[in-house]
């Protein structure tokens, strides 16, 4: 399939994938996983990460014309 004609979903579940790829490959070591890692968060990184993720979705809604 072109990349252009990719639904949105389609790029969000390869990013998560990539995510738990490159944060396990990380973390592999310490018989961790990336939900280790999530859970282990400071209030501030968990704010910091919604607020990050916020804007993410903020731009994927206006270049969908949604916002």
């Amino acid at each position: 399939m072109d990349p252009e004609q990719r639904p949105i979903g389609w790029w969000v579940k390869r990013l998560g994938t990539l995510l738990d790829e490159a944060v396990d490959a990380v973390v592999a070591g310490e018989e961790l996983t990336r939900q280790h890692v999530v859970d282990g968060l400071s209030r501030q990184e968990y704010e910091r990460t919604v607020l990050v993720l916020s804007r993410m979705v903020g731009n994927v809604e206006r270049a969908l014309g949604r916002g």
